[in-house]
């Protein structure tokens, strides 16, 4: 794949046009000769629309690509660090009810999912992300009351 093509998106986010960015990330994975290249094109999509404050098609793309990275079959089922993605996707940025809400009760199902599964989260991702996603999810219970 020339390298024109793989920077071109890279280019159009800079210049903030976010569904085109998207289109030639996509399509990107769509060609894509490994999952792992596919997750990656799937992440940055994730990214682009969390950072232009589409938190709902952000954790839609984080969940993708963590169906694809797992190598599972897509939308069957969801790790504790999808919960945990998709709950960080809602505790960036000015933090009101709605958004509290909504990253307290994801961050509530990865740590439910991981000690129902008999993990830690500190054994499936790294041990300061874990220690994060407890202060995260304390925060977010806070803005609650």
């Amino acid at each position: 794949m020339p390298v024109f093509d793989m920077a071109l998106p890279y280019v159009l986010w800079g210049r903030g046009l976010v569904e085109a960015v998207c289109k030639k990330f996509l399509a990107l994975a769509d060609l894509a000769k490994s999952d792992s290249i596919k997750v990656f094109y799937l992440n940055e999509v994730a990214r682009v629309y969390l950072l232009s404050g589409d938190r709902a098609s952000a954790c839609k793309f984080f969940e993708l690509a963590g169906d694809y990275n797992m190598g599972k079959p897509v939308g069957q089922w969801k790790s504790a660090y999808q919960y945990v993605l998709c709950a960080s996707t809602f505790d960036q940025g000015v933090l009101f009810k709605s958004t509290g809400r909504s990253a307290f009760s994801l961050y509530q199902n990865a740590l439910t999912l991981a000690s129902r599964n008999g993990h830690s989260l500190p054994s499936m991702v790294h041990p300061y992300f874990s220690r994060m996603t407890e202060v995260r999810s304390s925060l977010a219970r806070g803005a609650l009351q």
